[in-house]
């Protein structure tokens, strides 16, 4: 904290209203000015091998249905309708992937599976990192897998 004395003028400054409207102008015209765009890498650590595992459950989900629930038209029909919608669900991302400004390459998947990921929470291993990204798509497998089941042998 600063201690000016009234009384003795050299102790403190004398801003003038000019300088002052001068250097908020300034401030203003920098922040008015339009930045540069410059794009965030996505998924920076996360190599391309779990895509591609995630690809292969969701892949083996509708596979595991369709040899499951024994055909029909209607199954098929069905299923026909969920295989374009996982197409869709991994083009998409895909497309954005493929205009992403990366400057560095990804982690092969030895690599990630040995350093691990900046998650969140903090650092997590390579073999916990990947458990957390498949848990879902394995899960849903498995659903699959008990539903086509019931349906073979129970209906």
């Amino acid at each position: 904290m600063r201690y000016d004395q009234i009384s003795v003028r050299e102790s403190y400054e004398i801003a003038s209203f000019a300088q002052e409207q001068a250097k908020a102008d300034s401030v203003v015209e920098r922040a008015l000015q339009p930045l540069a765009f410059q794009s965030e890498a996505a998924m920076p650590d996360v190599p391309l091998g779990v895509g591609r595992m995630i690809v292969a459950c969701y892949v083996a989900m509708v596979i595991v249905f369709a040899l499951g629930t024994g055909g029909g038209r209607d199954i098929n029909f069905v299923l026909t309708i969920v295989a374009l919608f996982v197409a869709l669900y991994f083009t998409v991302p895909r497309i954005l992937l493929g205009v992403d400004p990366r400057t560095t390459k990804r982690p092969s998947l030895d690599r990630f599976l040995s350093e691990g990921m900046t998650t969140c929470t903090g650092r997590t291993g390579g073999a916990a990192a990947l458990a957390q990204i498949l848990i879902v798509p394995i899960c849903l497998v498995l659903a699959a897998f008990a539903m086509s089941v019931v349906v073979r042998w129970f209906l």
